[in-house]
């Protein structure tokens, strides 16, 4: 690097002689004429004359120790630059133009790469080169953990080997004797709650009863005692609307709301409808009851007060009206009648 870089140089000086001889830096005198003497006086004029002109065209020496001298860019002197600039001038960076020596590059130089060393190189990022490589994390090796080191460290015993060995999570808790509803409870967030509970006496009391009999007894709730048992039909009259005057009936399916007037039609005892009692108490008084003697016979408290005993009487009636006592219209034999 060395022997290119003098080359150059001496390159560069013979190059910048030419041109600084052409300069205009210096003009002759014409003295001394040829072949004639010369006194010292006019020699040093002469000399002075060519200090002056080539005293602002070339560098000085102090201060540009071991730098280049190049002509400038206006080609009118020389300057004095750095060996640095003098390589940035030439395109001679090295990390910016060229590559600096290193032994591994001539190394490097040497080896022919392969087609697949070079699509290793190639790749865009490290996955591809991973994969090039069959070194995927996860899917060709384990990625490092310093956990695997420490199980790395540990010998397995039997048991362990056994318990890491089983097919399936069951086949571990039957190992460890922690079978589910064998060994130990099924985790429920109730049960959580029942242990943040504390019983009371009658709670204990009640929870260890040995039948539902005896909790319902506990708790003052036995059917046909302290409760209604539960029935359809109850249901059904709950759910009636409490209207004056109503009645419940049953239609033979379900329970219904009957006003009186439908409620003695159900009966048989509406106003067209032929009424048969053992006996009437008037005024709800047993010293007033009306009742059938015979047949054709009305007693009142025992006593007769209407017989009938022919059976060729037509009618039997009391007629009240304000017609003539002889007018019989209308009447039937048996027949009474009151004028008013």
């Amino acid at each position: 690097m060395k022997k290119i870089f003098y080359k150059l140089l001496v390159v560069l000086v013979s190059a910048a002689i030419p041109v600084l001889a052409a300069a205009v830096w210096y003009v002759a005198t014409g003295i001394p004429v040829q072949r004639s003497a010369i006194s010292s006086a006019e020699f040093r004029t002469e000399f002075a004359a060519i200090e002056t002109g080539i005293s602002d065209k070339l560098p000085a020496y102090t201060g540009n120790g071991d730098n280049v001298v190049v002509i400038n860019p206006g080609g009118t002197a020389m300057t004095s630059i750095t060996t640095a600039a003098l390589i940035t001038l030439i395109g001679l960076d090295i990390g910016v133009d060229v590559q600096a020596y290193d032994a591994d590059l001539t190394t490097w130089a040497g080896i022919t790469p392969s087609a697949n060393a070079q699509s290793l190189v190639g790749a865009a990022n490290y996955a591809a080169m991973n994969a090039l490589l069959s070194t995927e994390v996860g899917t060709d090796f384990n990625a490092y953990d310093a956990d695997l080191t420490t199980y790395a460290g540990i010998t397995p015993s039997a048991n362990i080997q056994t318990l890491l060995g089983a097919a399936t999570y069951a086949a571990m808790r039957t190992q460890l004797a922690l079978t589910i509803g064998t060994n130990v409870q099924a985790y429920d967030a109730d049960l959580t709650t029942w242990a943040g509970v504390t019983p009371s006496a009658n709670g204990q009391s009640l929870v260890s009863s040995a039948t539902y009999a005896s909790m319902k007894a506990l708790l003052d709730l036995e059917i046909g005692t302290d409760v209604q048992a539960f029935d359809t039909e109850l249901g059904e009259i709950a759910a009636l609307a409490n209207t004056n005057n109503n009645f419940i009936v049953g239609t033979g399916t379900v329970w219904a709301l009957e006003t009186a007037s439908q409620a003695r039609t159900s009966l048989g005892v509406d106003t067209n409808d032929a009424v048969q009692f053992g006996s009437i108490e008037l005024n709800n008084a047993s010293d007033s009851s009306i009742t059938r003697a015979a047949a054709g016979e009305i007693e009142l408290e025992g006593r007769p007060i209407i017989v009938h005993d022919n059976g060729a009487y037509v009618g039997g009636r009391i007629i009240v009206t304000a017609s003539t006592p002889s007018d019989t219209t209308g009447m039937d034999s048996g027949d009474m009648k009151f004028v008013y």
